[in-house]
C-alpha cells in the first residue's frame, strides 16, 4: 500500500500544535513537565555532548509523533541548567 496522506494530516497537526505550545512555556511549565519525569513524549538531557546519540532521540521522537527535549535536565528530574560555554558549544 502507498503513503495516505490523509492518515498524515493529524499527526502534522499535532506536531504544529506541541510546537507552538513549546514556544510559550515558562519556567512553571517546564517544572511541571520535569515533575511527571520522561516518558515516550519527554525526554531529558543533562547534556549534549554525543550529537549522533542527541540526533537519533530527536528522530525517534519524531517518528513517534513528536514531543519535547529538555536540554539541561538531568534523569533524575534535577535541573542544573547549561553554562554560557556549554550553550555556545551546543550552538
Amino acid at each position: 500500500m502507498g503513503f495516505d496522506h490523509m492518515k498524515s494530516i493529524p499527526l502534522v497537526a499535532e506536531a504544529i500544535k506541541q510546537r507552538e505550545a513549546s514556544r510559550n512555556m515558562n519556567l512553571n511549565d517546564i517544572k511541571a513537565i520535569v515533575a511527571c519525569g520522561e516518558d515516550s513524549s519527554h525526554r531529558f538531557k543533562k547534556d549534549v555532548r554525543n550529537v549522533d546519540g542527541f540526533a537519533a532521540e530527536v528522530v525517534a521522537l519524531l517518528n513517534a509523533n513528536g514531543g519535547i527535549v529538555l536540554i539541561g535536565v538531568d534523569d533524575l528530574g534535577a535541573m542544573p541548567g547549561l553554562s554560557a560555554d556549554d550553550i555556545r558549544r551546543i550552538n
